[in-house]
């Protein structure tokens, strides 16, 4: 079973470059995304296979002498030597484009990769200026409520976007996310980066979410996981950059103050969330004290899937003052500011602020509460009601 994925209906092969990348975490459906491309692929190449791994890594430019573009390799980085032979590839293309007028084939090389460490040590030295980067999730609540719009807010705060939990309802997603914890965080992204404290680096990873959602004080974080406050700092800076938490930053009109002050955490994907929350029952996850946190964590999540999956290059903060005034999220474009405040329960009573330093900037402002349930609607003049099943198309609308 194919879930529609938001990313192939906005990507256009001409305008890519000769190679593209698709990064992003393990089982998030990278390579059925590249699969679904259109032309198919003649040839595959995946690197998880140990064999087909050491073909390509003892003799690359044979390897991809064999295979017919356009070609995917899956797990680039498990082969970084690849690379050179793909550069070699790309630059001889375009001698030929200059020569003798020869068309380049856009997207001929199409790459996924989910250990951001690993790629960045090999990726900028070989294909700068020849690949085409994108950044994918899970599946957002817009592609699940598409393929199936009589799926509950439980249900997708309890799964997550992993596309197998949906694809393969009968698999057990405790037992899912569990092993997904071990193999891939701690593992692949833990080890990888040369971490031998793997007992700590779990225990940070449940600690940010137990506080999902909240303000990251990470002389906290570092006392209760036993660790150096310098060790908590790049541990969540490594969980960021391979796509398992997101930092939101607090909105200051001064680039310094903005840089000093301190962030709210989020976890991309809800599932795994509430897995390091221990939640076990998807029936009453919306009865605990952590509901609030796990559905504004999924509204900051959906907006994440939105501007990535649709390629957009949106700014993304929050907004508080010391006197504890706050917008849980500021989405700004380059010509639209959107202020939202989310709501697990009803939209009623809400009074949203409006801060000078974005009015100042000229742009149009809209105001959105965004909630669990209901239809889309006015709440009061200028602010409307966005159920979080319509906030991908909300935010699509003037961005």
């Amino acid at each position: 079973m194919w879930i529609k994925r938001d990313f192939l209906s906005i990507f256009d092969q001409k305008s890519a470059l000769e190679a593209i990348l698709i990064r992003g975490p393990r089982q998030i459906g990278k390579t059925a995304i590249l699969l679904k491309m259109t032309p198919e692929p003649n040839s595959k190449l995946f690197l998880d296979d140990p064999n087909e791994r050491d073909r390509a890594t003892r003799d690359p430019e044979f390897v991809l002498s064999q295979l017919k573009l356009p070609l995917l390799i899956d797990e680039i980085q498990r082969a970084p030597e690849l690379l050179f032979s793909i550069k070699k590839s790309i630059d001889e293309q375009r001698r030929l484009r200059l020569e003798n007028n020869v068309a380049t084939i856009p997207a001929g090389f199409r790459l996924t990769g989910s250990n951001q460490t690993e790629i960045d040590r090999s990726l900028k030295e070989t294909l700068a200026g020849r690949v085409s980067l994108f950044r994918m999730h899970g599946l957002s609540v817009h592609e699940l409520r598409g393929h199936d719009s009589k799926i509950e807010l439980n249900e997708i705060l309890f799964r997550g976007g992993f596309p197998e939990l949906w694809v393969r309802p009968e698999l057990n997603p405790i037992s899912f996310l569990n092993d997904y914890f071990s193999t891939f965080i701690e593992k692949d992204i833990a080890r990888t980066a040369g971490i031998e404290k793997i007992f700590a680096f779990s225990t940070l990873t449940r600690l940010l979410a137990a506080r999902v959602g909240e303000l990251v004080n990470f002389e906290s974080l570092a006392r209760d996981a036993g660790i150096s406050g310098n060790s908590a700092k790049e541990w969540t800076s490594l969980l960021e950059k391979n796509g398992i938490v997101f930092l939101l930053k607090p909105y200051h009109s001064n680039l310094n103050k903005r840089l000093i002050k301190m962030s709210k955490v989020y976890f991309i994907d809800s599932g795994l969330c509430v897995r390091m929350q221990s939640h076990q029952e998807i029936q009453t996850i919306l009865n605990t004290p952590q509901a609030g946190h796990l559905f504004e964590n999924l509204v900051v999540a959906e907006a994440i899937k939105t501007r990535d999956h649709f390629c957009k290059n949106w700014e993304m903060h929050f907004w508080r003052t010391k006197e504890k005034e706050e917008i849980d999220l500021i989405i700004e474009s380059d010509t639209v500011i959107t202020l939202i405040e989310i709501k697990l329960g009803s939209a009623r009573g809400t009074d949203m602020i409006l801060p000078s330093a974005l009015t100042a900037k000229g742009k149009k402002i809209r105001q959105a509460v965004v909630t669990a349930i209901g239809t889309r609607s006015a709440l009061q003049e200028g602010i409307e009601v966005i159920p979080i099943r319509d906030l991908c198309d909300y935010l699509l609308e003037v961005n």
